[in-house]
């Protein structure tokens, strides 16, 4: 039998009024190394208080592995439940999800178009000529900052500078 410790243990709830719990748990135990009893082979850690062991291997020898049971596709498209109408090959309608028997065969079946993404992928020594590019017109739009006198041209440069510096970084 394992003995329970008790532990006191003080909770700070205000700078006032202590609280004291009292926490019951098992002690540390010690732990002895043992040879697996099915297969002989394998040492282990158990609890001091056990009497022998099973090791791993042996353990998934016993039980049969997991079975995975794939979804079967219905042929329906992703979300087709929440649709207002949606009709499918065999020309059944629904209406958010439900079937509508009387309207059976009266409307097209609902075609699904996959979009393909349009933009190309940047490596990275595009982005390393598009960094450099960006920090070439910041040099040059300084340059120019420093020369202009009028406020407004010195927003609009100040704020071109701002976005290349976006892209710099």
């Amino acid at each position: 039998m394992i003995k329970l410790v008790e532990f006191v243990i003080m909770k700070k709830q205000s700078q006032k009024n202590k609280k004291m719990e009292i926490i019951k748990r098992r002690p540390k135990s010690e732990y002895k190394t043992v040879i697996c009893s099915k297969c002989n082979r394998m040492l282990m850690k158990i609890e001091s208080t056990s009497i022998s062991g099973i090791c791993w291997l042996c353990v998934t020898r016993m039980v049969e592995p997991p079975k995975f049971v794939s979804d079967k596709s219905t042929g329906r498209p992703r979300g087709w439940q929440w649709m207002k109408e949606f009709v499918d090959k065999d020309g059944n309608v629904y209406h958010k999800g439900e079937e509508i028997p009387e309207l059976k065969g009266t409307k097209t079946p609902f075609t699904t178009t996959i979009k393909k993404s349009t933009t190309k992928r940047i490596t990275k020594k595009e982005k390393e000529r598009i960094k450099i590019e960006a920090a070439a017109k910041v040099f040059d739009l300084k340059k120019e900052l420093e020369n202009t006198k009028l406020k407004t041209k010195q927003k609009k440069i100040e704020s071109e500078i701002n976005k290349l510096q976006r892209i710099i970084k």
